[in-house]
């Protein structure tokens, strides 16, 4: 068995491989044996590593072989998500309330009292539906003794004064009772509310200064 030494230059660097030639002499089937003996032996040792050096005498860095890639690809850590790198949670917005249905109340007479309903509408010339609601409460707690309103007595007091309902007539109910404004509070019967002192002092306030 003879060996030969081949030096060769690659980007700058220095390459050394070595050729191996094998001479074998004897009968086929012995030729035969030793051939596969040879052949056995090269896969338990495997391939010889080329030998790379740089030109500023490092070397790189080694290069995993096939069977440690195979072992981390098949690594049950792939199933493993790393808190660093999980998506974010996305946050879902709630589903849409469905409005409620409303009717007009019949036994509810809206101008047998001074100030009228209309009367006292127009002088504190609400200018969005939360102030509608407001006055349309203090009216009726004040002037007609009802104290907890529900959904159909804004939509009844509305459709008396011409004015649109919201498609949502218990909105700006759970709106005034939000802690941010706090201008109703929960009523005595499930699902009403009465204005409080907060808001029945942002209704004194309505109207003034023209």
């Amino acid at each position: 068995m003879a060996t030969k030494s081949t030096k060769g230059s690659l980007a700058g660097g220095k390459v050394k491989f070595r050729v191996i030639e094998f001479e074998l002499e004897g009968s086929d089937e012995s030729l035969h044996d030793g051939l596969k003996n040879l052949a056995a032996a090269l896969l338990r040792t495997g391939p010889t590593p080329v030998s790379r050096q740089l030109s500023n005498g490092s070397r790189p860095a080694a290069t995993p072989d096939a069977a440690s890639v195979e072992a981390d690809e098949g690594s049950p850590d792939d199933d493993v998500v790393d808190s660093e790198i999980a998506e974010p949670v996305v946050k879902r917005s709630p589903a849409s309330r469905k409005p409620i249905s409303v009717k007009v109340l019949e036994d509810i007479a809206f101008d047998d009292v001074d100030p009228t309903l209309p009367e006292f509408f127009a002088s504190k010339k609400p200018s969005n539906v939360l102030d509608k609601y407001l006055v349309i409460a203090y009216w009726y707690k004040n002037q007609k003794k009802i104290s907890d309103l529900t959904p159909d007595h804004f939509h009844t007091a509305l459709r008396f004064l011409n004015q649109a309902t919201p498609k949502d007539a218990a909105q700006p109910m759970r709106d005034l009772r939000h802690r941010r404004r706090g201008k109703f509070s929960v009523g005595k019967t499930p699902g009403s509310v009465v204005i409080n002192h907060v808001g029945e002092n942002s209704v004194r306030e309505m109207g003034k200064g023209g």
